[in-house]
């Protein structure tokens, strides 16, 4: 089974479309590391290494990078950590800031009442 990249359904190994969402799937193969060699088109590597450049005959050198955006489902503990408290800052920031406008509305509010 795979999933929609639209809907997040499961739907079955090598469909064209979704039948939840008709989302159409471009068609994309598996190649082997020979095929890989032999073929002209354009690739995808999701294998382990992260970055590689190569000479591919005909088609000049060829370079790519491999990035992971994966930020929140990081297996990381470190990573889960930091986000934490770069979280936890900005709510104290943003909290801290509205206390402090809270007080001085209250005083501006209680000022304004006092001379009327």
């Amino acid at each position: 089974m795979m999933q929609c990249y639209q809907c997040k359904n499961e739907i079955p190994e090598g469909s064209q479309e979704c039948p939840f969402c008709q989302a159409e799937f471009p068609n994309v193969q598996i190649l082997s590391p020979k095929e890989q060699q032999e073929f002209q088109g354009v690739t995808i590597d999701q294998g382990g290494r992260k970055e590689e450049s190569y000479e591919r005959p005909g088609s000049g050198r060829i370079h790519y990078r491999q990035i992971n955006f994966n930020l929140f489902k990081s297996s990381s503990w470190l990573t889960k950590i930091v986000w934490g408290v770069v979280f936890a800052g900005l709510l104290l920031f943003a909290f801290s800031s509205l206390f402090f406008v809270a007080v001085v509305g209250a005083v501006i509010w209680l000022l304004l009442r006092i001379f009327r």
